[in-house]
């Protein structure tokens, strides 16, 4: 990897800490707001808690995206880690257009809210 290079994943990866950073004191700020909003003046609200979720869901993401390695990833490779590349790569595709069938049976079948 050349210089500057190098010196452009650093950067993007030290940002990448900062974002996290920030989404992390986002995700307990609003945790906090819950907390004074649910017990201290019995008013709930819901957008905290849908925040928190999607602040955990960025972090885990920009997370995973930039500081692990590919020999850290967890994958469920038992049938296809046995066979060939011929036979991962037939059993990825019928694997993907499964997991395809299965979104549009389950979009096709939902009833619109009465």
């Amino acid at each position: 990897m050349s210089l500057t290079v190098a010196t452009a994943v650093g950067w993007m990866r030290r940002r990448a800490e900062n974002v996290v950073a920030g989404l992390l004191g986002l995700m307990f700020v609003a945790f906090i707001i819950q907390i004074v909003f649910r017990y201290f003046l019995n008013f709930p609200i819901g957008w905290t808690s849908e925040l928190s979720v999607v602040t955990w869901l960025y972090m885990v993401l920009l997370g995973s995206a930039f500081w692990l390695k590919e020999s850290e990833e967890v994958r469920f490779d038992l049938i296809s880690g046995s066979l060939g590349p011929v036979g991962r790569r037939v059993v990825g595709i019928y694997s993907k257009d499964f997991v395809l069938g299965l979104g549009t049976i389950h979009c096709s079948t939902q009833q619109e809210p009465k």
